[in-house]
């Protein structure tokens, strides 16, 4: 039985290891992993089959949603990239919630404090601090990209300022955790399906719409490339 029309969302990440491509429809989530190699050739490959396990077809599509970042700078581009030809090809309302925010999200546990924490490279980490309240989130802090030493120091100053525990989430080192007292630590590389999509509807709720000739990915540094010329003297 076909879904009626505009009750299907469809959501794209690619901002850390494990990519993802996931709908919402009917009650039941249906996804597909995009791995690394795979992202920028077969991403529409992969969107044909998530609406194909489905049974629906873009026509059902009523809203779409991407995770603009921070992450993986490819990632985030090729992404934000197809979102938008997809919202405009379409004619289908957008929303860009923070990709930080679509992990946070992914924590289905206790409510309470949730830092999520991804490696960004270069000895780098890209952060913030969300409160989960069974179905809503609350971004207590925005993304942020900081060394070991300031993801340590801002986990236990949020810590003492909100007098509680927090728990840690992402593919952040060990040595993040080590020695502070955290609720806990789960190690996941990249949202969880419900993760993503809760976000993304969290944003549609909230009407956070956006245009598609607008939207840009959400860098907390300059790409690679970038600093590489930067550096350079002719």
């Amino acid at each position: 039985m076909r879904q009626t029309k505009g009750e299907a969302v469809l959501a794209v990440d690619l901002s850390y290891p494990d990519g993802l491509v996931a709908l919402s429809a009917g009650g039941r989530f249906y996804w597909r992993r995009v791995e690394g190699y795979r992202r920028a050739a077969d991403l529409f490959l992969l969107v044909s089959e998530v609406l194909g396990q489905a049974g629906l077809e873009r026509d059902d599509i009523g809203a779409l949603g991407v995770g603009r970042g921070p992450g993986a700078f490819t990632g985030v581009r090729v992404a934000v990239t197809a979102a938008k030809f997809l919202a405009w090809a379409w004619g289908t309302p957008l929303v860009a919630p923070s990709s930080l925010e679509a992990m946070a999200f992914s924590w289905q546990g206790d409510k309470g404090l949730v830092c999520p924490c991804m490696d960004a490279r270069r000895k780098e980490f890209y952060f913030g601090l969300y409160r989960r309240d069974e179905d809503d989130l609350e971004e207590l802090e925005s993304p942020l990209l900081g060394s070991l030493e300031r993801v340590r120091e801002k986990l236990s100053d949020w810590s003492r300022a909100h007098g509680e525990e927090i728990l840690l989430l992402g593919n952040a080192d060990e040595a993040v955790a080590e020695g502070l007292p955290l609720k806990g630590r789960l190690y996941v590389e990249g949202p969880l399906p419900e993760g993503l999509l809760g976000a993304v509807r969290r944003s549609l709720e909230r009407e956070e719409l956006v245009s598609p000739m607008e939207l840009l990915p959400h860098y907390l540094r300059r790409p690679d490339a970038e600093e590489g010329r930067k550096g350079c003297v002719s």
